[in-house]
């Protein structure tokens, strides 16, 4: 998965991104607030598809690193998203651009930017001139990652306390809530909120622009 290998890890401030104007931009919401002892419901989204494929034939770490600047700046492609039957009154989006371009494209109101959404920056491996094809550095960037290795421990622990507080921030959410984030964030968080009595849909690596919903019961 690409976007395993481009994740940034952020300062955790919080901004707020306003929708560009149109005629009939409103909140999806329409207005009208969750009806009181509803379950509340978290919607947790992928951006979209990163125009931007892997490289091709043997590359180095200097080349995985370059790709991975052109996978952030990259464009989306865009798809038809079928967010349900109900209203989702509020949005929240990691500041990643590619994250971003999705949540306006799915939400019509002004969305809350987290960076604790976006997916850490892997530290550097010391392979001098060590040749892989693509997926063999995938595989051992994840096998770095789930083994808690010393060049990755302190971005990994970072990473997983910021995600279990924005677990936190969404079970205090006041009414439902689109969250449009990255694969590793959706994969860790999805792990968080059920910790947290939320119930939801399995999945390991999420389809990008694919709705999960999670509730919990009021």
């Amino acid at each position: 998965m690409a976007s395993s290998m481009t994740l940034s890890h952020r300062q955790p401030d919080v901004a707020s991104v306003e929708a560009p104007e149109r005629p009939d931009a409103r909140p999806r919401s329409g207005g009208a607030p969750r009806p009181a002892r509803a379950p509340l419901r978290l919607g947790l989204v992928r951006h979209f598809e990163v125009a931007h494929g892997p490289p091709a034939g043997w590359v180095s770490v200097a080349d995985i690193a370059r790709w991975i600047e052109d996978y952030d700046a990259a464009g989306v492609r865009h798809k038809p998203v079928d967010l349900g039957p109900l209203p989702w009154p509020r949005c929240i989006a990691s500041t990643a651009p590619r994250a971003l371009t999705t949540a306006r494209a799915l939400y019509q109101g002004d969305i809350e930017t987290l960076p604790q959404l976006c997916e850490p920056k892997l530290n550097p491996f010391r392979t001098g001139d060590l040749r892989l094809p693509f997926a063999g550095w995938r595989m051992l960037l994840r096998l770095a990652w789930m083994t808690s290795h010393s060049s990755q421990r302190d971005v990994k622990r970072t990473f997983l306390t910021e995600i279990e507080r924005v677990a936190d921030r969404l079970t205090e959410a006041p009414d439902d809530t689109l969250v449009v984030s990255h694969a590793g964030s959706m994969m860790f968080l999805r792990r968080a909120l059920i910790r947290r009595g939320f119930t939801g849909p399995r999945f390991g690596i999420a389809e990008c622009g694919r709705l999960y919903v999670f509730t919990r019961g009021a």
